[in-house]
């Protein structure tokens, strides 16, 4: 095996051990303190300007999905899904890689497509500020409800 594909497998692990410790420290959080009805903090950009930003309803994602509520997960912020596929999708080519120890397989995980994200994350920041304004069609009740 190359050094390459090596440095490659090894940084994917730590990555991958330190995101399983940080989920595994947030799911004991939550289900100490918190509940899918409740979420951490309050978002500023919401507060100050009355629209959504494009992480309002990652945190109560995360809270659904860790505490088995997967659609209700995807209802508050789909992203967090597309994030997860791309995760899948880098992790199948460097196992692949390493499996046919052909570091070419690589080039596959185009650096583009993780711009991906934060696009849809502001797009769905917009049709979900539109639609709570519009239309009264606001899932996580921020901007509809007063406070």
């Amino acid at each position: 095996m190359s050094d390459t594909l090596k440095k490659t497998l090894k940084w994917t692990a730590v990555l991958h051990a330190i995101g399983f410790i940080l989920s595994e420290l947030y799911l004991l959080l939550v289900s100490l303190t918190f509940s899918t009805e409740h979420y951490i903090g309050d978002c500023r950009i919401r507060e100050t300007f009355f629209v959504y930003c494009p992480g309002c309803g990652a945190t109560r994602a995360l809270t659904a999905f860790l505490t088995g509520h997967p659609l209700l997960s995807l209802l508050y912020y789909p992203t967090f899904f597309l994030a997860a596929l791309l995760i899948l999708w880098t992790d199948f080519w460097i196992l692949f890689a390493c499996i046919t120890r052909d570091e070419t397989k690589l080039k596959r995980i185009h650096p583009k497509i993780f711009w991906l994200l934060p696009v849809v994350a502001v797009l769905y920041a917009i049709l979900r500020t539109v639609l709570a304004y519009m239309v009264g069609f606001d899932p996580l009740g921020d901007l509809t409800t007063p406070h």
